[in-house]
């Protein structure tokens, strides 16, 4: 297995390309990057992929408790590997689960273990309309379920669902003081609806695209990130 040095961590990884991607998305673009006023902050990480924004989280916030939620069992087995190699264990759980709108199970599509796993998600086809050839039973669970508690940030890459897991959620975000939404133009989603459930949530969000800042967000077309945070402190 390819492994590969990352700041302080070593991460394991199967695919090249992707894994470069990541590096160049989350440690060189630093998509992820916020400040949090809390020293000890509880974070979300849904759609943590191998790890790469576990462990940058990990990082930045050296005393953050990171619920990392992954259902792809290929990526999963190396998220878990790079959260041991890096010994994080006992700041990391791993949750083997998709987010849904509510709690069961469902089919996971997928490409095979080869192949990018990034699209990996609950629907035939990937956002980009690309077919996915593979499909896993796996657990869905409810982001309700886990906003018991005060969650600093939320971290949502989950393929085209995130719109469906934020309006089961509506009644508890509240809970949560900010989040990044990686947005996927598919299932009929539009970037408008998901400004204005956060925005009636109490969020100021804003929008990105390759890293520059969205002035008119109704132009949005393709892949963009969402970062929203209270309007007021949490």
């Amino acid at each position: 297995m390819p492994t590969a040095n990352l700041g302080s961590y070593t991460v394991q990884y199967r695919h090249s390309e992707e894994y470069h991607h990541l590096k160049r998305e989350i440690w060189g673009d630093h998509c992820y990057y916020t400040e949090l006023a809390n020293e000890n902050p509880v974070i979300i990480d849904a759609g943590a992929h191998i790890g790469m924004s576990t462990l940058y989280f990990a990082k930045q916030f050296p005393t953050a408790k990171i619920i990392a939620i992954e259902p792809n069992p290929i990526t999963r087995e190396l998220l878990e590997t790079n959260i041991w190699d890096n010994r994080l264990e006992d700041r990391v759980e791993v949750l083997a689960a998709a987010l849904s709108d509510q709690a069961g199970s469902a089919q996971l599509h997928h490409l095979i273990a080869a192949e990018w796993q990034l699209n990996a998600n609950l629907t035939a086809t990937a956002w980009n309309d690309a077919p996915l050839t593979h499909s896993t039973q796996v657990e869905t669970i409810t982001l309700s379920s886990l906003l018991d508690q005060p969650v600093d940030l939320l971290k949502l890459d989950i393929e085209g669902a995130e719109l469906t897991v934020l309006r089961e959620a509506r009644p508890h975000l509240s809970q949560v003081g900010e989040l990044f939404v990686e947005f996927h133009p598919t299932n009929g989603n539009s970037v408008g609806e998901l400004l204005k459930l956060l925005t009636e949530q109490g969020f100021s969000p804003t929008v990105w695209q390759k890293n520059k800042l969205v002035q008119d967000p109704s132009k949005v077309s393709g892949l963009s990130m969402v970062q929203a945070k209270r309007k007021y402190s949490f």
